[in-house]
């Protein structure tokens, strides 16, 4: 494998996650933005994981840098408002979980679930 390849690490950590290995899929995240610090779908990645362990501090760095590099996508929005419900911003949460539903309603509910 590539080390120099973001999009192929980002990928391992996706198949890592489906065959519930969450740290290791975790540091395929990290490798990949050792590549490359902005690509957005690893960002996005390694923010859910940090998400489902509960380091909202990571996770809330990685969404920030994501935003900043003009990266969005579902999985970000629904990232946000995950974590803005953990941190007791309701109002932001709902609006943020609102704009992702109409965007995919089913996507969203089951990326909800996940996070939930």
């Amino acid at each position: 494998m590539r080390p120099d390849e973001p999009r192929v690490w980002n990928n391992l950590g996706i198949v890592l996650e489906r065959l519930a290995r969450p740290d290791q899929a975790h540091a395929a995240y990290l490798r990949a933005l050792e590549a490359a610090p902005n690509y957005g779908p690893a960002l996005i990645n390694a923010a859910l994981c940090e998400l489902k362990n509960g380091d909202l501090e990571r996770a809330a760095e990685h969404l920030e840098q994501a935003s900043a590099a003009g990266f969005r996508s579902l999985q970000a929005t629904v990232a946000e408002a995950a974590l803005a419900a953990r941190q007791g911003r309701k109002t932001e949460a709902e609006a943020l979980l609102e704009t992702a539903r109409r965007q995919d309603p089913e996507t969203t509910g089951k990326l909800w679930a996940e996070l939930s």
